[in-house]
């Protein structure tokens, strides 16, 4: 085979695993949908979709939900997301206390929600997540390949891009979404906690379909996520929406 046959087989193959995460990112976010809505939406031809679609069911990544009623006209097949062709780990740290708990992709728990005490300045916070981890993967009975990613919110100054978080006092540990991933042994996201928050609202909250909003989140201090144009917006270091150390007190 010629090197440009090669080339273009690779083009090729490389184009249809997009089409596919495409596909299973609006499964994902609507949690059900038919093959003509996914036409429409990625502006592909019925049979390309329907190939896709039965292509992720044999794989076990899609399944069929049931059948949508008809006004008339071929019934509507409704797909979706095998609710465990994958899990993802899902981290919430604060001040004083970090959670973890496993997630499927109907974003349901399918593992009880441990707390620990520790906050992003402790030396061993990976670690003792990590071996919390081991425990819950233990619990359920599931083997490390199910788990696909791991989502991270933390308070401070995040670069997400970086997977830094500058408000942790030891430089050496800043880098956290390197160590995440590189003890997890999955793609580790590292986001502030008010963006986390704005991003939850976005996709599956009040603001799903906004284009522009403002989230709150008021807790220990204030914090704030900016959604502008449909996205959560984080400036051009990743430090929008900061309102800095507005601590709340009595009065």
């Amino acid at each position: 085979m010629s090197k440009h046959c090669l080339e273009n087989k690779t083009l090729g193959e490389i184009k249809r695993l997009n089409l596919q995460r495409q596909i299973l990112d609006m499964l994902y976010r609507d949690q059900q949908t038919t093959a003509s809505l996914l036409s429409k939406a990625l502006n592909l031809s019925l049979p390309t979709i329907r190939n896709m679609l039965d292509s992720l069911i044999e794989t076990g990544q899609v399944e069929i939900d049931g059948i949508n009623k008809s006004k008339g006209g071929r019934t509507p097949i409704v797909y979706q997301l095998n609710k465990d062709a994958f899990w993802t780990i899902a981290i919430e740290t604060d001040q004083y206390t970090s959670k973890i708990v496993l997630i499927n992709c109907h974003n349901q728990e399918v593992s009880e929600s441990v707390e620990i005490q520790s906050n992003i300045d402790d030396a061993g916070l990976v670690d003792k997540l990590y071996d919390v981890y081991l425990q819950l993967l233990h619990q359920t009975g599931q083997p490390k390949e199910r788990i696909i990613g791991l989502g991270v919110s933390m308070p401070g100054l995040v670069d997400t891009a970086q997977g830094v978080n500058y408000t942790i006092k030891d430089p050496l540990y800043r880098k956290i979404g390197e160590r995440f991933t590189r003890k997890f042994g999955v793609k580790a996201v590292i986001e502030n906690d008010a963006r986390m928050q704005a991003l939850g609202e976005l996709l599956f909250g009040k603001a799903k379909n906004t284009r522009n909003a403002l989230v709150i989140n008021w807790s220990w201090g204030i914090g704030l996520g900016v959604i502008h144009q449909g996205e959560v917006y984080s400036g051009s270091v990743g430090f929008a929406g900061e309102f800095s150390h507005i601590r709340i007190v009595d009065n």
